[in-house]
C-alpha cells in the first residue's frame, strides 16, 4: 500500500513538473534532435520549424517568405533563391554559408550563393558566434596576374560573424545577385571569397561579391564588408545593365565598426565597384562615420 502511495505521489509530481514546463515554453515551439540546425518561420507566423539542411529550411518559405536561421555553418550545393516579390530574413548567427565553388569551373550562371529575383527583398543579419573558436580565422588572397583566389586559414583576420563565401558565377554576382526592382540589405555581414568569370570560364564576369543586374535594384550594407572577391569587372560590386540602381554604405559611430569594400580584384576594371553597360542613373552613397570604398570605381560601357 505504501509503495502505491509513493508511486502515486511521484506520478502527481511528474505531472506538475510537466505542466510547469508547458507554461514556460512559447506556443508553437517544435522540439527537434541535435542534428537539425537550421530553422524557418513563415512570414506572419509564430511557429518555428527545424530542418537538417539549409536548402530544406529555405525552400519551405518559397510560397510565403519569412525567416531562415543558421545554428551551424552550412554548405549549399544549390543557389538559395528569394522568389519574385517575396521577402526573406536571413539570421546567420555568426555562421557561414559556403557554396564551395570559388576555384571550380561552373556551368553558365549557375554558381551564385544567393539570388534575389525580381521584386524580392532580402535582409541579412550576420550576428556573432556565441562561442567562437579561438583558431577560427579566415582570409582570402586574390592574385590579379594569376587570376586566382585562394583561401588561407589561420591568417591574421578573425571572423566571428556571418560570412557568405564560395560562390562562382560565370555571368554576374558570385556571392549575391540582385535582379530588377529587388533589394538586399546586409547588417554585420562579410561577403568574401567569391568570384565571377575568370580563368576557369571562357567568358568574362561582373561583380565577384555582389551584382546588381536589373533596373532599380538596391543594395545596402550596414557595418558590413565586401572583401577578397574577384571578377573581370567589379571585383567587389558590379552594377550591370541596371538603370537607376543604388549602392549604399553606412557605418555606425561605434569605434570598432567596419563598413568597407576593399581588397577586391577586378582583372579588367573596377576592383571595388564597376558600373557596366546601360546603368545610367546609378547612385553610390555613403553615410555615417566614414564608410570606406578603397578600390576605385570604374565605369565601363
Amino acid at each position: 500500500m505504501k509503495k502505491l502511495k509513493k508511486l502515486g505521489t511521484r506520478f502527481v509530481s511528474a505531472v506538475l513538473v510537466m505542466l510547469l514546463l508547458a507554461t514556460l515554453i512559447p506556443a508553437g515551439t517544435i522540439f527537434v534532435n541535435a542534428a537539425e540546425n537550421f530553422y524557418a518561420k513563415k512570414l506572419g507566423g509564430d511557429s518555428v520549424t527545424y530542418y537538417s539542411s539549409l536548402e530544406n529550411a529555405w525552400n519551405s518559405l518559397a510560397d510565403t517568405g519569412g525567416t531562415v536561421g543558421l545554428l551551424q555553418d552550412a554548405e549549399t550545393s544549390t543557389t538559395l533563391t528569394v522568389f519574385q516579390s517575396k521577402g526573406y530574413i536571413l539570421e546567420m548567427n555568426g555562421h557561414r554559408i559556403d557554396r564551395g565553388l570559388v576555384n571550380e569551373k561552373v556551368e553558365q550562371n549557375n554558381g551564385t550563393v544567393i539570388e534575389v529575383a525580381k521584386g524580392g527583398e532580402l535582409v541579412v543579419y550576420g550576428g556573432t558566434r556565441s562561442n567562437p573558436e579561438p583558431d577560427n580565422y579566415l582570409e582570402y588572397e586574390c592574385y590579379k596576374n594569376d587570376r586566382y583566389c585562394e583561401l588561407v586559414r589561420h591568417s591574421t583576420h578573425a571572423y566571428h560573424r556571418g560570412l557568405i563565401t564560395g560562390g562562382h558565377s560565370s555571368y554576374a554576382g558570385g556571392g549575391i545577385a540582385i535582379e530588377e526592382s529587388a533589394s538586399v540589405e546586409l547588417n554585420y555581414v562579410t561577403v568574401a571569397g567569391n568570384r565571377s568569370g575568370g580563368y576557369l570560364n571562357d567568358d568574362g564576369g561582373c561583380g565577384g561579391g555582389i551584382a546588381l543586374r536589373g533596373d532599380n535594384a538596391r543594395f545596402k550594407m550596414y557595418d558590413s564588408n565586401v572583401s577578397y572577391n574577384f571578377a573581370e569587372r567589379g571585383g567587389g560590386v558590379c552594377v550591370c545593365n541596371a538603370k537607376n540602381s543604388t549602392v549604399t554604405l553606412e557605418r555606425s559611430y561605434s569605434s570598432d565598426a567596419v563598413c568597407d569594400i576593399s581588397a577586391n580584384v577586378g582583372r579588367e576594371s573596377g576592383g571595388g565597384v564597376a558600373i557596366c553597360g546601360d546603368s545610367g542613373g546609378t547612385k553610390i552613397d555613403g553615410y555615417g562615420s566614414r564608410p570606406k570604398l578603397i578600390n576605385r570605381i570604374s565605369s565601363n560601357s
